[in-house]
């Protein structure tokens, strides 16, 4: 729930039902997503005789209370008639304002569709390749199609196999997840496009030590389902496109570099690379011979930066070249990686392939070059 409403005031109220068997349901919408979830009270009481009681309450108000009460637990009481809830610890106590005007306009979404697909996942697997698939989103102030606005999340049934892809045009990250379980009616790879806000309130609300969670992806959104949890999220805007058409299937060499020393010496070269508004420009030179990377960076106003970094296992293409890319797209990819060494490979002039030494089939990153 944002703050301010945004397209409606009662998006920045929680609503909270208080149940007779000792059950607290707390619900939060917006625009874009829905969230549910259920707690265990270690009691409750309804004096008025109903099963249950719902009121809403301005969602900054009780995070900010509750967040700020040191005890391990709180008593929360409500007056129906002066329309206040008070929250109560040790050594603390708040009176808060509640809502009961608005419960009407407080609605999930219709989530009891037909689901198109349905997916049991890690959770693990699932949030890591979200959090890599995050660099290659497009911005909206560049990336005019919304498409590429949102991390697609492909479902291949006949392989089960979950691909988390994202792509701004200019770079592509591809994560594969093998241990999957989908179900559809159709034999044909299925995209469905989420928004990479909607996957962060999804990361943050979801226990990644669960063996599995389930995902039903339905007409208009992907709802997760846990023992306690609903969190809802609706799909972006397009049609993917063929990914796989993009990624090069061959390469003319490659080489291993240990990862730590490339993040540095793109660390150094960045110095002046980043001063160059327009692409951030680094010029990446290769000597097979002498197996040496060379990073060379100038900026507009004549200052360079030339960082050296060392690789091994090279193959293929003898002869020296040099390719220009944005020190970003490789900064990006490189600094998040946690293998210790990164595989190379290039066909030079076109777009290069890094991956994970020895997880290639698990993840790859595709970085295009500079003109």
């Amino acid at each position: 729930s944002p703050k301010n409403g945004g397209d409606s005031e009662v998006f920045s109220y929680l609503k909270i039902t208080i149940k007779s068997d000792n059950k607290v349901e707390i619900e939060a919408i917006n625009s874009k997503n829905f969230y549910k979830t259920i707690l265990n009270a270690i009691e409750t009481r309804i004096d008025s005789g109903d099963n249950e009681i719902s009121f809403l309450i301005k969602a900054e108000a009780i995070f900010g209370s509750v967040n700020i009460i040191p005890d391990e637990n709180i008593s929360l009481e409500l007056n129906i008639e002066k329309q206040l809830l008070t929250l109560s610890g040790s050594k603390a106590k708040y009176k808060l304002r509640v809502d009961f005007d608005k419960l009407g306009d407080f609605k999930l979404p219709d989530i009891d569709q037909k689901n198109l697909a349905t997916l049991d996942i890690k959770p693990a697997d699932l949030i890591n390749s979200i959090k890599a698939a995050n660099i290659s989103v497009g911005l909206p102030q560049n990336v005019y199609e919304p498409r590429f606005l949102s991390i697609c999340i492909s479902l291949d049934k006949q392989d089960q196999t979950t691909y988390v892809v994202s792509t701004d045009r200019y770079r592509i990250t591809k994560n594969t997840l093998p241990e999957s379980k989908i179900e559809s009616e159709i034999d044909t790879i299925q995209n469905f496009l989420l928004p990479p806000k909607n996957l962060q309130i999804f990361i943050s609300a979801i226990d990644d030590k669960l063996d599995s969670i389930t995902i039903n992806f339905g007409k208009d959104y992907a709802v997760v389902t846990t023992d306690s949890q609903t969190i809802g999220m609706r799909y972006g805007e397009g049609d993917y496109p063929d990914y796989t058409k993009i990624i090069p299937q061959s390469f003319a060499c490659n080489f291993k570099v240990n990862t730590a020393e490339l993040n540095l010496a793109l660390k150094q070269a960045s110095f002046c690379a980043k001063q160059n508004t327009i692409n951030k420009s680094v010029d990446i030179q290769i000597k097979p011979e002498s197996k040496e990377m060379t990073l060379v960076a100038k900026a507009d106003d004549g200052s360079q930066s030339t960082s050296t970094c060392l690789f091994e296992d090279y193959e293929g293409h003898t002869e020296p070249w040099n390719q220009a890319f944005n020190i970003d797209y490789l900064l990006d990819y490189i600094k998040g990686l946690k293998s210790e060494t990164v595989l190379w490979e290039a066909n030079p002039g076109k777009p290069s392939v890094l991956s994970p030494d020895g997880e290639k089939d698990k993840q790859l990153y595709l970085a295009s070059g500079l003109r």
